[in-house]
């Protein structure tokens, strides 16, 4: 009883791994590059490769150039790409170079570490991109290449070291092809292992430990713990579905930008990606010997020499005093005023009103228009009436005497009575000079 509960645990054991194994080795189609890839890119219906794909980067955009460096596996060189989608156009199917629209990428099912061709001499490592439909040793055109000098290859910023592809045409004659082929069992695929080890030790002083390959269930690559994590599928040409794999949404060539318009948009605004490294050039030697450059030190601005001054003793800086600014003669210091106090106006005493006096009888008989109509005096201007002397009463004249009617009229001597002492004029209301006038007009 025993044996048979033993066996029946072992065989359900063995069930439950074969179903694990062959979880992790299901295939898939080419949905899933239209799927992971649309968010990155555009799909576009190609006359010659079917469904191609054109990243949405710049101009100066390269494949196995940009964003990216080599690394040893087990597999050979690797590249690792810092997109996030770097696990499938760098290591399944191949890219071509559009006259028109740049670099574009045709999908595959077949995985490596990196498609590409590889030439070297004892001077530079160089790669190029393979074509579609193209395998190894086929020469790709002299632009499509990208060379380092032996001492630089492996490193992570291997961007800041591409030789001008100016000087493609001359390395590439002193250059031969790498033919370091190697070939995945599990999957049956061949390609190009790149440079030997040995070699690259020999060229850089440093010891390379290959690093191991680790596959992942989820789209992405990384590396951690010295492991290339990565998505390697198997990818199947054919889908074993009833529904043919489609990408999500195709675009017209005609809709794409073109390499001029994006180099417009180059020039003015850099397209945001993380961790991008764009390939930088240096120039190389016509002769392309190998240079040894000596460590370069940065000297410093010659200064012309000043004449040598005799210091007997060592001068200290003294702290500069801030002399306070002269004060302007326009800017006087304001002196505080005391408060100024309102003094209360004074109301000035109005002079009493006197009530007009009505007019006589014999006023009343003077025309309207010889009157002088009353007004009360003003506070500001008082005007003072004219003082007049009082006029002499008016004498009756006296018949003459006898003896007076005898003498001349020349001879004789008016009587008048003695006149009083002059007394101080006393003020008269105004209507006195009418009273006087109407004494002078005969009765």
């Amino acid at each position: 009883m025993k044996k048979y509960l033993l066996v029946l645990l072992l065989c359900c054991l063995s069930n439950l791994s074969t179903q694990n194994v062959s979880a992790q080795n299901a295939s898939v189609n080419f949905q899933v590059f239209y799927d992971e890839l649309s968010p990155f890119g555009m799909w576009v219906d190609n006359a010659d490769y079917g469904y191609v794909w054109v990243p949405n980067l710049g101009a100066d955009f390269r494949p196995y150039a940009t964003n990216g460096y080599w690394i040893y596996t087990n597999d050979g060189w690797t590249w690792v790409s810092n997109y996030s989608w770097g696990w499938a156009p760098f290591h399944y199917g191949r890219w071509y170079n559009d006259a028109i629209y740049g670099s574009i990428w045709v999908p595959d099912n077949e995985w490596g570490p990196g498609w590409v061709n590889w030439r070297s001499n004892n001077d530079y490592f160089g790669w190029s991109p393979m074509r579609p439909n193209f395998g190894m040793g086929h020469h790709e055109h002299n632009s499509g290449w990208r060379f380092v000098r032996t001492e630089h290859f492996g490193r992570k910023d291997i961007n800041n070291y591409y030789i001008n592809r100016n000087n493609n045409v001359a390395i590439i004659k002193n250059t031969t092809i790498i033919n370091n082929s190697h070939t995945d069992k599990v999957h049956n695929v061949t390609y190009n292992a790149g440079p030997n080890r040995k070699e690259v030790e020999k060229h850089t002083g440093k010891a390379i430990q290959p690093m191991e390959i680790k596959e992942n269930d989820k789209p992405g690559q990384h590396i951690n713990n010295k492991q290339l994590e990565i998505y390697k599928p198997q990818i199947n040409r054919y889908s074993n579905t009833p529904f043919k794999p489609v990408p999500p949404q195709l675009m017209k060539m005609e809709d794409i930008k073109t390499r001029e318009q994006k180099n417009a948009e180059t020039k003015n605004s850099r397209v945001n990606q993380p961790n991008i490294q764009q390939p930088q050039e240096e120039s190389s030697p016509s002769n392309h010997q190998p240079i040894k450059q000596p460590p370069q030190t940065i000297q410093p601005n010659k200064q012309p020499e000043l004449p040598p001054q005799k210091i007997d003793k060592p001068i200290r800086q003294q702290p500069i005093k801030q002399q306070p600014l002269p004060v302007q003669n326009n800017h006087q210091p304001i002196k505080p005023q005391p408060p100024r106090v309102e003094q209360p106006i004074k109301e000035q005493s109005l002079p009493p009103r006197i009530a007009p006096i009505p007019p006589s009888r014999e006023q009343s008989k003077t025309p309207v228009r010889d009157r002088q109509p009353h007004r009360d005096p003003q506070p500001p201007r008082v005007e003072q009436p004219i003082k007049q002397q009082p006029l002499p009463p008016r004498i009756a004249p006296i018949p003459p005497s006898r003896e007076q009617s005898k003498t001349p009229v020349r001879d004789r001597q008016l009587h008048r009575d003695p006149q009083p002492a002059p007394s101080e004029p006393s003020r008269e209301p105004e209507n006195e000079p009418d009273r006087r006038e109407e004494d002078r007009r005969p009765h």
